[in-house]
């Protein structure tokens, strides 16, 4: 189903700026949904670009684009007594770690010495460390890929890495509910500084309902819920259109699928509009998963 879940760059100033006077200019109130970049009322960007169809209707593809901290700051100490607990249950009595760390640990201290090398452009001494890995090891392991990897990567990247490794070496050596906290504290605290992207695409169609106004021309009612969309751009002249996504439940007593009924569904008016302050993130990492 289309729609907007949640955010395209902001609208540069200058190009707003030429678009206004273009259309000033042309002696004519451009108050169509032609194409945009805006931004919505939770920081998520909205591109759209549309083009008349024969029947008289548009045909609009969006792109929303959204970013959110994995882990938000204000529930880290809560997200990490969880994941202290779960782990803590599973490594209890468990001969895991017995097994993992006498292997594991000597590869791990030996990687990343040999990354921080290569970072810093010491290529011959970063050898001489993963030779001397058991053989076992080198034949699961990719020096070639390795070396253009470190080579490559950011020195906040190491530096994270290097962190993540101190801290399961601590674990392995202490075997302490300290040592593991110490662990996930530092994933957690990573995760909160990391923003997830999302894009999410789709099509609609929408028709001219007065000067400044196109609706959405298919917008239901769906599905057993009754979903009703409320979909439209709503134009100014001389300026870029807003667009807002709405939508009805009109029957809100049904639960097509168990525990989740209808009348939990979100019926708020998200409305996208042209920003030119831009928006503050708390991301330092971006990742897509």
């Amino acid at each position: 189903m289309g729609g907007p879940t949640l955010r395209s760059e902001v609208f540069p100033v200058r190009t707003w700026l030429l678009f206004s006077l273009l259309t000033f200019a042309s002696g004519h109130a451009l108050a169509e949904p032609s194409f945009g970049q805006l931004v919505g009322v939770e920081d998520d960007f909205l591109t759209y670009r549309c083009s008349e169809q024969s029947s008289g209707k548009w045909e609009c593809n969006f792109t929303q684009t959204s970013m959110s901290l994995k882990v938000k700051p204000e529930n880290l100490e809560q997200e990490v007594a969880k994941r202290v607990a779960t782990a803590a249950d599973q490594l209890n009595g468990s001969d895991e770690l017995d097994e993992f760390c006498p292997v594991v640990v000597p590869m791990m201290k030996a990687s990343i010495e040999a990354m921080r090398l290569i970072a810093s452009g010491n290529d011959e001494a970063a050898t001489a460390i993963l030779e001397k890995l058991p053989a076992e090891a080198l034949s699961e392991f990719d020096v070639d890929e390795f070396r253009r990897q470190a080579a490559n990567s950011d020195p906040r990247e190491i530096d994270d890495i290097s962190k993540q490794t101190e801290t399961f070496v601590s674990l392995c050596e202490e075997r302490s509910i300290d040592a593991l906290e110490a662990m996930i504290r530092l994933e957690v605290q990573k995760e909160a500084r990391t923003c997830k992207l999302f894009v999410n695409e789709w099509s609609d169609t929408f028709e001219k309902v007065s000067d400044t106004r196109w609706v959405i021309s298919n917008g239901g009612p769906r599905g057993e819920c009754g979903i009703v969309r409320l979909d439209r751009f709503e134009c100014q002249d001389r300026f870029l259109c807003d667009f807002v996504s709405e939508k009805r439940v009109l029957n809100a007593e049904a639960e097509p699928i168990s525990g989740i009924p209808c009348s939990g569904l979100e019926e708020d008016e998200f409305r996208y509009s042209y920003d030119g302050d831009g928006v503050y993130l708390q991301c330092e990492i971006m990742s897509q998963f």
